[in-house]
């Protein structure tokens, strides 16, 4: 699928400030699913330096640095791309992989640790207990612990496709613009919730039975007829044979060529598409964002 996508972020300030340095993360990330036909970069005020460079999570990031003062700070992105994972399963899952929870083996279980971050809750835990069936919930996190499975006939893959779906059929999505994503206790308290709320509940579901997860941000294709879009978040687990492939838990779908991923990392902040702040006394400060998306087959 082709995309063209313009997405301009503004900030309004009510007097001029001083701009601090700003990381941007929205470039799409380098993926052997994706490729980059064109991108153009604009800021205003003129950047005094800039440069672009991988994060420690793999993303592409640009970091400007700006001199004098400024009431608004604007940056404009325009892409051309083209996505080529038309199947989100074109790989061949083996028996022991499969496992739940996986067997990561040891040199890739350090890497993941940053995704594996666990934070246990009652609610979370009654959760996964009614969704796998507390037999089931209970083998599963003692083969976490002591690293002896036994056969409780849930695939990996069944769970996670499972938990995707529950999650897309439990929830009304509603757009928050402003806060962070809320923790997965309070969000399954809640009977709606952003995309962003309910990505960081599919991550902390699928830690607490041992799979590692990661929170991504990007485009999705969405409705054609919408003429301006926001920003998405979706999840992404690690699979032995597949690497890291993406489930939509807003939407109920695995991640194909519908999805453009723009950064990703274990917790929500690290995949933010702008980051910066500014000085200045007394000053307030208004956000505004266009996205406008167009796909072709």
């Amino acid at each position: 699928m082709t995309y063209t996508i313009e997405h301009v972020t503004r900030y309004e300030y009510t007097s001029a400030v001083f701009l601090e340095p700003h990381t941007v993360r929205l470039s799409p990330r380098p993926d052997g699913a994706l490729e980059v036909l064109a991108c153009e970069r604009a800021v205003s005020p003129q950047p005094t330096a800039q440069t672009q460079a991988l994060d420690h999570n793999g993303n592409i990031v640009e970091r400007y640095w700006f001199s004098g003062t400024s009431d608004h700070l604007v940056i404009r992105r325009t892409l051309k791309l083209r996505t080529l994972r038309d199947n989100p399963f074109d790989y061949i899952p083996g028996t022991e992989t499969e496992q739940l929870p996986p067997a990561y083996p040891a040199p890739v279980a350090r890497t993941l640790a940053p995704y594996m971050q666990r934070s246990p809750s009652d609610e979370l835990q009654e959760f996964l207990a009614g969704l796998t069936g507390l037999s089931v919930y209970e083998r599963v996190r003692s083969a976490r612990e002591s690293g002896i499975r036994t056969d409780h006939k849930l695939r990996c893959s069944e769970f996670v496709s499972l938990l995707n779906q529950s999650i897309a059929a439990r929830f009304r999505t509603v757009v928050r613009e402003e806060g962070e994503a809320w923790p997965a206790d309070y969000t399954l308290r809640q009977t709606e919730a952003t995309c962003r709320d309910l990505t960081v509940l599919f991550c902390a579901a699928c830690r607490e039975l041992g799979i590692a997860s990661r929170f991504v941000s990007g485009y999705q294709a969405g409705d054609p007829e919408q003429d301006s879009r926001d920003l998405h978040a979706w999840a992404e687990i690690y699979t032995i044979d597949g690497g890291w492939r993406g489930f939509d838990p807003t939407l109920g779908l695995a991640v194909a060529d519908e999805h453009v991923a723009l950064a990703s990392a274990a917790e929500p902040s690290g995949a933010a598409p702008v980051e910066g702040s500014f000085r200045g006394t007394g000053v307030r400060s208004r956000l505004q964002h266009e996205i406008h998306l167009t796909t072709k087959p």
